[in-house]
């Protein structure tokens, strides 16, 4: 589902000018929204000066005493998922304040050693070798003597 930014519309017909609310994915496309209704003399984005806490319209709607605890939930859920209310688990911008920038710690990359040396993966399921005795020139000590069949 697309995330929908608030906005506040200031916008002018010749007559009066008026305010109104409305949600889109865009500033863009709260211009074409707004297309036809006269001038807009400002158009700003509400998201971070406006939160809108999803226990707020809970109470609101069990206020109104016209909705049941099912559709509660679906408002809450939708409004929510498009972003335009917040559930209390999303972190909430922080005042600027007037202190100096961090610094960004830097990034630190691998050495061209580093790099060469790096072992490559093994697959879990491949079979282990293992080395013989035999192989480094060694005997077992367990080992008994084998005897040569002869051929008739």
């Amino acid at each position: 589902m697309k995330k929908l930014n608030k906005y506040l519309a200031y916008v002018d017909n010749g007559k009066q000018t008026a305010s109104m609310a409305l949600t889109a994915t865009s500033k863009k496309s709260a211009m074409k929204a707004l297309d036809g209704m006269g001038e807009v003399v400002a158009l700003k984005n509400l998201n971070d000066e406006r939160p809108v806490k999803a226990e707020d319209i809970r109470e609101a709607l069990q206020a109104s005493k016209k909705f049941d605890k099912l559709e509660m939930d679906w408002i809450v859920h939708a409004l929510t998922l498009t972003g335009i209310v917040t559930d209390g688990t999303e972190p909430q911008p922080e005042a600027k304040t007037d202190a100096a920038p961090e610094a960004k710690p830097e990034k630190k990359s691998k050495s061209r050693k580093a790099k060469t040396d790096a072992k490559p993966d093994v697959k879990a399921d491949a079979p282990k070798l293992e080395s013989k005795p035999e192989d480094k020139g060694e005997k077992k000590p367990d080992a008994k003597p084998t005897e040569e069949k002869k051929s008739a």
